[in-house]
């Protein structure tokens, strides 16, 4: 099974996060390394990810404006921009996917998979794993936009490249039942779906336990 703990400075190349965990009054931030624990008690380490829980709830009780809250973190505000209005109500476009704008959010920040262990839908099944355990959350939202990608050629070439790997994440998480609910000055989607509801699952996308069992053993 996949188990989540807190990963410690220096422990994951998740170099977007300098410490372990960070909140404001709303705002909590977590970075957690990824380990598969199979039936004959081996342990693999499969890397890391980091996200990020925004008490909407809570702050529309306080009377906290939300774009002054998403504010308070850059990297958070392109999902602000893409569910709410300037005067924070909520977009028809996340109201069409389920979501009113009145519950808390889980930002999934970013999912880092050691090599070996690419290309068996492991993030899916780690993201999917995440999502149950915050099922208490309005709704889930990432910004598909591919951070480990470095371009290289003519500006044109480098465009390209980026398009593709924004297209290939984009229906990377698809698989898990995220659509597109707006899209980024970047030209990357802002991706979203409900805790809870009939959705695709990681071992309907391929994931397959057993094969990390194998590779336990091996």
């Amino acid at each position: 099974m996949l188990h989540f703990e807190p990963a410690s400075d220096g422990e994951s190349p998740l170099g977007w996060c300098t410490s372990q965990n960070t909140s404001s009054d709303f705002i909590e931030r977590r970075r957690e390394s990824l380990s598969w624990y199979s039936e004959s008690g081996a342990r693999l380490e499969i890397g890391a990810l980091s996200y990020t829980e925004i008490s909407v709830e809570d702050a529309q009780a306080l009377r906290h404006p939300l774009h002054d809250l998403f504010r308070e973190a850059e990297d958070l505000h392109d999902i602000y921009l893409a569910l709410f209005e300037d005067d924070d109500y909520i977009k028809r476009g996340a109201e069409r996917l389920g979501y009113y704008g009145t519950e808390d959010i889980l930002v999934i920040d970013q999912i880092y998979l050691n090599p070996k262990y690419r290309g068996h839908k492991i993030g899916l099944a780690a993201i999917e794993t995440l999502i149950a355990r915050h099922s208490h959350c309005g709704a889930v939202t990432l910004n598909a936009y591919p951070y480990a990608l470095s371009p290289s050629g003519t500006p044109d070439e480098q465009l390209k490249t980026l398009r593709k790997g924004i297209e290939k994440l984009h229906l990377y998480y698809r698989q898990l039942g995220f659509e597109a609910v707006d899209h980024t000055c970047a030209g990357s989607p802002v991706m979203l779906r409900l805790p809870v509801g009939r959705y695709p699952s990681a071992q309907d996308a391929g994931f397959d336990p057993w094969a990390l069992d194998s590779m336990a053993v091996a």
